[in-house]
C-alpha cells in the first residue's frame, strides 16, 4: 500500500514590477576575488540617541622568543564576517618590546578584536593551544587599560608553561546559574554548562583579560582582569547582572529595486539574530534563514520590533540575504555595521539604506525551475562560491515552483563566482543533480557593470525519485498495544545550525507517521584529546537555545519530547589506550558535568525521559575495549563512577532515565549499575538488520531469533523494560556491520553522509529491514516500544543514510505505527 502526505504552506508571492529581458550569453572566467581595503564604516543616518565616548588603551606583549615585526589591532566585525570588515590600527612599540594604542569607543560597547604581526598579508595571532584566534572581546564602560599577552602567531606556535582557568558563572542576586555563556580569555573561547560551570585549560602563564558575554543578552557583560600562573588553577567565580528588556521598534526605508515584497530581514550580533558565534561555510557566522523577517509595512519601508537588553552593544545590518551577501551598503559602496546602545526605555529606532549595491557592479538576476516533484513544504535555496562555498540563502517564491534571486552585493569585490541551488540550505546533499556533492563545482558567473539575468531549470535534485512503484506493504495486521507503548523517532545527531529553520517540517513529518516520541539528540564534541575535554562548540552542536527551540518544535507537532545526548568527534580520543589516571578522572568530571547538563535542560523543558551512555561511552565501561580491539585502560572502579553521575543526574532530575546499549552480537554485557534506571534503550545493530543478502524470511527468522534467545533474556535478567531503536540505511554496501576489520560503525550512516558517492543506494533493502523488524515486534508484547534512529530533520532525502525521511520505509513505519496507535492504516 501506498501514502502520500499532504500538506499546505504559506508562501510570500513577489510582484515584479519591472520586465526582464533575456540576455545574450556571455564568456565565462574562472572565478577569483578581492577584497577591497578596509576603511572605518560610514555613520548612518538615523534617530539613534547620541553616543558618549571614553579612551581604550590596549597594552600587548608578544611572544618574547617569536618573531619580530610590527603589531597591528585588528577591530573585527562578526555580522558581516570575521574576515571581510575589519578596521585595522597599527600599534606603537613601547621600549621594553610591548605595544601600545588608543582609540576612542562609545560607552558600552563590546569589541571584538585580535592581534597581528607583520604587513600585508598579515601573520595573525594564535593561542596556547594551536588555535587561530577568532577574537578577543573587552566590555567599555569607562577610560580603560587592556593587558594582553600574545601567545603564538601563524608562522610560531607556543611551546611556553600554561595554567587552567576554572570559573563559574552565576546571578549575583539569586545565584541561578547561567548556561551557554560565551567565556573569553587569552583568545581562547567555551562555553557555561547549565550548571554555570567552565573550564579554560592550557592558557599561557601572564596577564589576560577574561570577559563572559550573553549571546541572548541575558546578562549584562562581566570582565576582570585574569593572571595565570605556570601548572596552577586560577579560580573565577563571576557574578553576573541580569539584563532588563524593553521593546526597540526598528522602522528601515529601504531603496527602491522594482520588486514590492522584498523579504528583508535584520542580523546581528545576538544568537536570535542568525548570528551563531562560529564560522561555517566559508568563514561567515550569520545564517541568513535564522534571522527574523521584517515586516513590508508601506512601499518600501519595512519595521519589527524586538525585545533587547538594556544597555546591550546592539551591532546590526539589514539585508536581502545574509550579513555578507545582499547587506546594505554606503554611498561609497562600503559595508554598514550599525550600533545601537539600547536605551533604558521602550523606544523607536528609524533607519535607512542607503544602497543594497556596492560598487558599480550590475545585479544578477536569478530565475530558476525547481521540478514538478519538489515536495510542497521545501524551499529552494542558493549557493555562492567566491574562493568556497559559502552559507546557503533562502531564494523568494513566485509560486509554481518558481523562485527568484536577485544578487546586489558585494560584487565589487569579485571578478567572478560559482553558484549552485539546493533544498531548505541543505547544500552538498540536497542538491541540483547538475552541482550536487560537498566539494561540487557550481555554474560559473562573470561579474560586470552591467545587469544580468540567469535563467535556470533544475531538471532533477540529486537522491530524489518520487516516480518509483509505490511501497507495497504485505504485512499482518498490528496487535494492540499499551497505550505507553512508544512509537519513536530519532534524529540524526550529526546536527548542523542550517537546520533550524527547517525543523517544523521535519517535526510535522515525524507526527504525520503516528509516532508519539521523538527523540533529540544533541552533542557536547572532543575539542582536545589529551586531557580530555569535551564540551558544546558552537557551529557544531545545538547549543541551549537550540535546544529549547527544537522540544517546543516537537511539542507543538503534539509529541513527546526524550533527550539522549551523544558525544562528538570521539574517534580520536578513543585511539589508544589510556593509562593515566588523572586523564580518566577528568573524563569521568567531564561525563558528570555533560549528564547535569542535560539533566538540567530535560528538567527545565519537562521532558519525561533522558538517554544517558551511548556507544561512545562504551571504552569507559569495566573491561572497556577500544574501537581497535586493546584494552582502554579504565579504571577498577569504573561502577562506582558511573554510580556515581546516576546519583547525580537523579538528585537533579524527576524523570525516568533509560541506559543506552549497542549490541552488535549474541553475547552482550549488561553494566551492573542499569539497576539505577527506569528502562533500556537497545541500539541493535545485528547483522541480519543490514545484510543484503537474505531472503525477507530469512531476515525475519533471524531477527525473531535474536529478539526470544538474546533480547528476552534481558528484559527478564533486568526487569527492565526495553526500548528497541534500529537504523538499517538504505545501501547494499558489505562493509557495514561486516566481521571484517575495515568495516564501517553504523553512526557513519547517520545522515548527512559525509562521503555520499562512497555508497550504493537501495531504498527497498531498508523496507524490508523495517519489514522484518518490525512485523517480529508485533508478535512480542514484552518489547514496550520501538525507535527509528538517523531521521534527518531538514529535508527528505533520498539516500544511502539510515534517515527514513522520504523513503519506502517511512510507509513501512508508517503502517505499523498507525496500527499500534489503534487507528485503522
Amino acid at each position: 500500500m501506498r501514502m502520500a502526505h499532504k500538506k499546505g504552506i504559506f508562501r510570500i508571492t513577489l510582484q515584479i514590477l519591472f520586465s526582464l529581458s533575456l540576455l545574450s550569453a556571455c564568456s565565462l572566467s574562472i572565478p577569483s576575488w578581492n577584497i577591497p581595503p578596509s576603511t572605518p564604516p560610514t555613520a548612518i543616518n538615523n534617530t539613534q540617541p547620541d553616543l558618549s565616548f571614553t579612551t581604550v588603551t590596549f597594552l600587548t606583549k608578544p611572544p618574547v622568543n617569536g618573531p619580530k615585526g610590527n603589531v597591528t589591532l585588528e577591530i573585527l566585525d562578526e555580522v558581516t564576517g570575521l574576515a571581510m570588515n575589519p578596521q585595522r590600527y597599527p600599534m606603537v612599540k613601547n621600549e621594553d618590546g610591548s605595544f601600545q594604542l588608543e582609540l576612542l569607543f562609545p560607552v558600552g560597547s563590546v569589541v571584538r578584536y585580535r592581534y597581528l604581526r607583520g604587513d600585508f598579508p598579515y601573520f595573525v595571532e594564535y593561542n596556547s593551544q594551536g588555535e587561530q584566534v577568532r577574537y578577543r572581546m573587552a566590555a567599555i564602560n569607562y577610560p580603560l587599560l587592556i593587558e594582553d599577552t600574545i601567545s603564538a602567531w601563524t608562522d610560531f606556535r607556543y611551546s611556553g608553561l600554561t595554567g587552567t582557568i576554572k570559573g563559574q558563572v552565576f546571578d549575583s542576586s539569586t545565584k541561578a546559574p547561567f548556561p551557554n555563556a560565551l567565556v573569553c580569555v587569552g583568545g581562547i573561547q567555551t562555553l557555561t554548562a547549565s550548571d554555570g560551570s567552565f573550564i579554560v585549560e592550557n592558557v599561557a602563564e601572564g596577564i589576560h583579560n577574561l570577559v563572559v558575554y550573553s549571546m541572548d543578552g541575558s546578562f549584562e557583560t562581566f570582565q576582570q582582569g585574569a593572571v595565570v600562573a605556570a601548572n596552577a588553577t586560577t579560580i573565577a567565580l563571576t557574578p553576573l547582572t541580569p539584563s532588563k528588556f524593553v521593546n526597540v521598534t526598528f522602522v528601515v526605508q529601504t531603496p527602491a529595486t522594482g520588486l514590492q515584497g522584498l523579504p528583508v530581514r535584520m542580523v546581528g550580533n545576538l544568537y536570535s539574530l542568525g548570528n551563531i558565534f562560529a564560522e561555517i561555510n566559508g568563514g561567515f557566522s550569520n545564517v541568513g534563514a535564522r534571522a527574523p523577517l521584517l515586516t513590508n509595512v508601506a512601499e518600501n519601508a519595512y519595521a519589527i520590533t524586538l525585545r533587547l537588553p538594556s544597555g546591550f552593544d546592539f551591532r546590526y545590518k539589514y539585508t536581502l540575504g545574509d550579513g555578507f551577501w545582499n547587506a546594505e551598503h554606503d554611498s561609497a559602496g562600503g559595508f554598514v555595521l550599525r550600533q545601537l546602545i539600547v536605551p533604558p526605555n521602550d523606544t523607536t529606532i528609524t533607519d535607512q539604506v542607503t544602497s543594497w549595491q556596492s560598487g558599480n557592479a550590475g545585479a544578477i538576476t536569478f530565475l530558476v525551475s525547481a521540478p514538478n516533484n519538489t515536495p510542497i513544504e521545501d524551499s529552494v535555496s542558493i549557493q555562492f562560491n567566491p574562493y568556497t562555498w559559502t552559507n546557503p540563502l533562502p531564494m523568494w517564491s513566485l509560486g509554481n515552483n518558481q523562485w527568484l534571486f536577485v544578487l546586489y552585493s558585494p560584487l565589487n569585490m569579485f571578478n567572478s563566482l560559482q553558484y549552485r541551488y539546493c533544498r531548505n540550505d541543505q547544500c552538498g546533499y540536497a542538491d541540483d543533480l547538475t552541482t550536487s556533492g560537498l566539494g561540487a563545482t557550481g555554474y560559473t558567473l562573470v561579474i560586470n557593470e552591467e545587469s544580468q539575468i540567469r535563467r535556470d531549470e533544475i531538471n532533477a535534485w540529486s537522491f530524489w525519485n518520487t516516480t518509483s512503484t509505490p511501497t507495497e506493504i504485505v504485512a499482518p495486521t498490528p496487535l494492540p498495544r499499551l497505550k505507553d507503548f512508544i512509537r519513536g523517532i530519532e534524529i540524526s545527531p550529526n546536527y548542523n545550525p542550517t537546520w533550524q529553520p527547517y525543523l517544523f517540517w521535519g517535526m510535522n513529518k515525524i507526527a504525520l507517521l503516528k509516532a508519539n516520541t521523538t527523540i533529540l539528540t544533541p552533542t557536547w564534541s572532543y575539542t582536545n584529546p589529551t586531557t580530555p575535554v569535551f564540551e558544546p562548540v558552537a557551529g557544531k552542536d545545538s547549543l541551549w537555545w537550540d535546544n529549547l527551540q527544537a522540544i517546543q518544535t516537537a511539542q507543538q507537532s503534539q509529541l513527546t519530547v526524550w533527550l539522549y545526548p551523544n558525544l562528538r568527534h570521539s574517534s580520536d580520543i578513543w585511539a589508544e589506550t589510556h593509562s593515566d589516571k588523572n586523564w580518566w578522572q577528568n573524563w569521568f568530571e567531564r561525563y558528570r558535568t555533560f549528564a547535569i547538563h542535560f539533566a538540567d535542560l530535560a528538567s527545565q523543558t519537562n521532558t519525561p525521559a533522558l538517554i544517558l551512555g551511548s556507544p561512545q561511552t562504551a571504552p569507559a565501561y569495566p573491561d572497556g575495549v577500544l574501537p581497535n580491539g586493546k584494552a582502554s585502560g579504565v579504571p577498577n572502579d569504573a561502577i562506582e563512577r558511573w554510580r556515581s553521575i546516576l546519583e547525580t543526574v537523579r538528585q537533579r532530575y524527576g524523570g525516568k532515565v533509560g541506559w543506552s546499549l549497542l549490541l552488535t552480537d549474541e553475547n552482550p554485557t549488561i553494566p551492573e549499575w542499569v539497576d539505577m534506571v527506569d528502562f533500556l534503550y537497545i541500539q541493535l545493530a545485528i547483522p541480519s538488520l543490514y545484510s543484503s543478502s537474505l531472503s525477507p524470511e530469512e531476515r525475519l527468522n533471524q531477527i525473531q531469533d535474536y529478539m526470544d534467545s538474546v533480547l528476552f533474556p534481558i528484559r527478564e535478567t533486568t526487569t527492565k523494560p526495553l526500548i528497541i531503536a534500529i537504523s538499517p540505511p538504505s545501501t547494499t554496501t558489505q562493509n557495514v556491520l561486516c566481521p571484517d576489520e575495515n568495516c564501517l560503525a553504523i553512526e557513519t550512516l547517520f545522515p548527512p553522509l559525509s562521503t555520499p558517492e562512497q555508497f550504493s543506494v537501495d531504498i527497498q533493502i531498508q523496507a524490508e529491514s523495517y519489514t522484518a523488524f518490525l512485523t517480529a515486534v508485533n508478535e512480542r508484547p514484552w518489547i514496550d516500544g520501538v525507535v527509528s534512529q538517523g531521521f534527518y530533520p531538514p529535508a527528505a532525502i533520498q539516500d544511502a543514510s539510515s534517515s527514513i525521511h522520504g523513503k519506502s520505509a517511512s510507509d513501512i513505519v508508517w503502517y505499523w505505527y498507525s496500527g499500534w496507535s489503534e487507528e485503522t492504516p
